[in-house]
């Protein structure tokens, strides 16, 4: 029912994308105080005013809830017919920047995710991450993964401008999944699918330990140690200048940051497996005078 609604609700932007006048002195442009006005007065607007107000402003909006966290402004996103057109807007977009991308995705995060709401609201945040996400989604479902894990992967993925946080979500996500979905080469292709660059994400999993005393079940505890193999193999398969400025990065911030916390394990004693990380590891130590944790 609700993939129904939804996909109605991306067809009704044909209708809406018909011109609209908005006056000169009404606009967020030339009239600063406009905007206000007009987001204060949304519910006296129909459904075509307010797709082609968000339209113009979607980016405006966005900074108002992120920069100034009105609260009042972030309350529209709880209200469906709102939602339902800001969707419209975003799906009918060519292209969203970065920044809009997390933002959509961190209200819906924090919505869905943290918040026991209204099943057919989280219905809708979803398809609003799903939307903005949709140059990922397909990717992740061809390497095998079924579309709701690829969007909350998606989602946990651009959930947050720190690199760290989105990280660890991915992982957590992983991990509550199926051991015999996660296997280490589909754990690989997650991250391949997912990162760009290497650093962060090998230095967050370095980091990224658990309690034995915590309630991770078995077969969580062995997919934590699957990630450890994966990242050593995406790691191990690049260029020896590239391995060299990942552990340079990763023994810097340690050293700065990090010293004394416990890492997953030490990589002065990996296996064979791993002999070009083995070498790398040490010609920091012998050459350079680094030590990699």
């Amino acid at each position: 029912m609700y993939d129904k609604y939804i996909n109605d609700i991306l067809n009704e932007k044909d209708k809406m994308d018909e011109h609209v006048d908005l006056k000169l002195y009404d606009s967020p442009l030339y009239n600063p105080g406009a905007l206000y006005n007009k987001l204060d007065n949304l519910d006296k607007l129909s459904d075509k005013e307010i797709y082609v107000f968000l339209k113009t402003y979607y980016n405006e909006l966005l900074s108002l809830v992120f920069e100034k966290k009105n609260q009042k402004y972030i309350s529209y996103f709880k209200d469906s017919r709102f939602l339902s057109i800001f969707i419209q807007v975003i799906n009918s977009l060519r292209e969203i920047s970065y920044t809009n991308r997390v933002q959509c995705n961190k209200i819906a995060y924090d919505y869905y995710i943290l918040e026991d709401g209204d099943e057919y609201q989280k219905q809708l945040l979803l398809s609003l991450s799903k939307t903005v996400n949709r140059d990922v989604i397909p990717s992740l479902i061809g390497i095998g993964l079924k579309e709701d894990l690829a969007s909350y992967l998606a989602l946990a993925r651009f959930s947050s401008q720190n690199e760290s946080t989105n990280v660890r979500r991915i992982n957590f996500i992983i991990i509550s999944s199926s051991i015999k979905l996660m296997t280490e080469q589909m754990i690989v292709w997650i991250y391949e699918k997912l990162f760009d660059h290497v650093t962060e994400l090998f230095q967050t999993i370095m980091l990224d330990t658990y309690d034995e005393n915590s309630c991770y079940s078995e077969e969580m505890q062995e997919i934590h140690s699957i990630i450890s193999l994966a990242i050593l193999d995406i790691l191990n398969s690049m260029p020896t200048n590239d391995i060299r400025s990942i552990l340079l990065s990763y023994a810097t911030s340690y050293t700065t940051l990090h010293t004394g916390e416990k890492t997953r394990f030490s990589m002065q004693s990996l296996s064979n497996d791993y002999k070009r990380i083995r070498e790398v590891v040490e010609y920091l130590d012998k050459e350079e005078k680094v030590y990699v944790p």
